[in-house]
């Protein structure tokens, strides 16, 4: 049934390539645990970033406070992934 599926035989082709290299020590396949972290703490920075714009629409600061105590407590923030503009 796979050999039918459009690009499954390209598919194994290049997954076998891969292999190859692995085993050459010439590609590192990623850590599986630090891609899960990495994604992890990209949506806690973006749950977080959401509540800090939530918080800042709004004038009451014991509403901020409020809002802000609901913020998730992050580990250190992700690289950027675009470049931060010069001042």
């Amino acid at each position: 049934m796979h050999g039918e599926v459009a690009g499954f035989v390209e598919a194994e082709l290049i997954n076998g390539v891969f292999a190859e290299m692995r085993l050459q020590g010439s590609v590192v396949a990623p850590d599986v645990h630090e891609v899960e972290v990495a994604e992890a703490s990209r949506k806690c920075w973006a749950q977080r970033r959401e509540k800090e714009r939530a918080a800042a629409r709004v004038s009451d600061s014991r509403a901020k406070v409020g809002i802000m105590r609901t913020a998730p407590n992050c580990a250190a923030p992700p690289e950027p992934t675009q470049p931060l503009a010069k001042s």
